[in-house]
């Protein structure tokens, strides 16, 4: 897996990539270079300490992928990619 230390995070595999609390500003799941989003593929991302669901999706279509802003943000313990079928995530903190 791929994360940076920077903001954003980049995630280019599923797992745990943030262990301390956060506040997550958005995210956002694109194409990338090597790995493209196709249809049925699936991103979900989760709370690492509760398992809550942050956002979720199935893309319709290739390069179907997601822009989600949280206005002041969501308060998590952590942070848990536990599907990226595809594509990269950017997750702003």
């Amino acid at each position: 897996m791929s994360v940076l230390t920077t903001n954003p995070i980049f995630v280019d595999t599923p797992g745990s990539i943030l262990t301390s609390p956060a506040t997550i500003k958005a995210i956002l799941w694109v194409n990338d270079s090597a790995s493209s989003i196709a249809v049925d593929n699936d991103v979900k991302i989760r709370d690492k300490e509760n398992g809550n669901v942050i956002c979720a999706k199935r893309a319709k279509a290739a390069g179907d992928g997601l822009k989600i802003s949280f206005g002041n943000g969501i308060h998590v313990q952590g942070i848990y990619v536990s599907e990226l079928d595809g594509g990269i995530l950017l997750i702003y903190i």
